[in-house]
């Protein structure tokens, strides 16, 4: 998870949890990337993910939007 909002990711931290602010402080080794945002935003944000290509398996929730994989 990433959050970009302050006040959030202090929340997460009391609960134990480290969220990174941005995608450059997301470490390789994760098996799946979830996109749960908004529409609108996914192509601009799915962008910046692009050094993870190849290595995980991305999952998108936003409403519309496909991968561009065929479903297995």
């Amino acid at each position: 998870m990433i959050e970009p909002n302050v006040e959030l990711r202090a929340l997460a931290g009391a609960l134990g949890v480290t969220v990174p602010e941005n995608v450059d402080e997301l470490s390789v080794g994760a098996n799946f990337i979830v996109f749960a945002i908004k529409p609108q935003v996914i192509r601009d944000v799915a962008a910046t993910y692009s050094r993870f290509a190849g290595h995980v398996t991305f999952v998108s929730v936003a409403a519309g939007i496909g991968t561009g994989v065929p479903p297995v």
